[in-house]
Order: structure tokens, then sequence, then C-alpha cells
């Protein structure tokens, strides 16, 4: 998996700069990750994990599920300013008085 990394900078501009690798293994009782420092999405996942009242034979599947879920998730900042700077450009876009500085922006 990749997950952002809460201390890259703005300014990063590949994936290696703006993600963590987690990897996963998973058997018929366990799933394992490893990753190179503490993140603070996998604690998330350990204490919904614990709330969670599963039932039956799919307990390993549902785990995974929250994990993929929360990993995605990681994403979801960096994904909610770049809405609004999309909305900030198509506002400029059709607006009656263009700026030069539109395509630079775009860009």
């Amino acid at each position: 998996l990749r997950i952002l990394d809460e201390k890259a900078r703005m300014t990063a501009d590949t994936i290696q700069k703006l993600t963590n690798k987690v990897a996963v293994f998973v058997g018929d009782h366990f799933i394992i990750t490893v990753h190179r420092r503490e993140e603070s999405f996998i604690e998330q996942v350990h204490q919904d994990w614990k709330k969670a009242k599963i039932h039956g034979t799919n307990k390993d599947a549902a785990l995974l599920n929250i994990l993929l879920k929360k990993s995605i998730e990681t994403f979801l900042p960096v994904i909610q300013e770049l809405d609004k700077e999309i909305d900030a450009v198509e506002r400029e876009i059709f607006d009656e008085k263009k700026k030069p500085s539109l395509i630079r922006q775009m860009y």
C-alpha cells in the first residue's frame, strides 16, 4: 500500500516524496503490516477493529477492509485541498474578466 506521508511538504511532486509504503501480509488468521515509522492511521485501524463487533469466518477480510479503507482516507486532506483549488480556477475561467495569471496557475 501507499499512504499519504503526514510530514510531506506541500511542494512534494513525486509519489516517493508524498507517500510512504506499508507492506501488508495476509494469512489464514493474521494480518501483518510493515512500515518504516509509526503511522497514525494504523492506530485508527486498531481502534476501529476493537470497536467492531464482527462475527463469523470473515474477520480477517473485515480487518483487511478497514485497513484498506483507512489507508485510502489518508489522502482525503490533499484531495479536499485540490478540490478547493480546482473550484477557484473554474471560477476564474468562467469569470468575464480573465486574468493573465490563469494559464500559469493551471499548469
